[in-house]
């Protein structure tokens, strides 16, 4: 672990607790110490390579599904953060999830803005601006018409 955030429980669901059970029950290594994911090479002293799961399993599962974007682990952490972000979920959830020590790091890196959600900034200010100079100018939608009558 990277951090002392990295050592904190993580919350899992019942379906992923079902999973991993059922997984427990049917891997070739269930010792005591042995990996969960154990890299037969290493007769479940040691892990997979992350790169190696990438490689074999995760490529190959996302070209089934017309995934054609370079595809990473960081990858799913920004997927993960981008969407409890865009859930609503505040910036001390999302960051604590993610085993963040800064919630900027978080923010700055991993977090991306959706694009409704961007829409939605867009309209809520152009619904700030629009009032001020329609009350000023008119509804701005009279000079378009009054353009488009003038051009025919």
């Amino acid at each position: 672990m990277k951090t002392e955030a990295s050592q904190k429980p993580v919350p899992m669901d019942g379906a992923l607790l079902d999973a991993l059970q059922d997984w427990s029950r049917q891997a070739p290594y269930r010792q005591m110490g042995d990996w969960v994911f154990a890299s037969p090479d290493m007769d479940g002293k040691q892990p997979h390579w992350p790169e190696t799961l990438l490689k074999c399993y995760v490529h190959p599962a996302a070209k089934r599904v017309g995934i054609t974007k370079a595809l990473g682990w960081h990858s799913f952490r920004r997927t993960f953060a981008t969407l409890l972000k865009g859930s609503g979920e505040d910036v001390k959830t999302v960051q604590k999830l993610m085993r963040h020590a800064s919630s900027r790091l978080t923010l700055d890196v991993y977090a991306q803005a959706l694009t409704p959600a961007k829409r939605a900034a867009h309209l809520k200010l152009v619904g700030l601006i629009q009032p001020a100079a329609e009350t000023a100018n008119g509804p701005s939608w009279s000079r378009a018409e009054d353009a488009v009558a003038v051009s025919s």
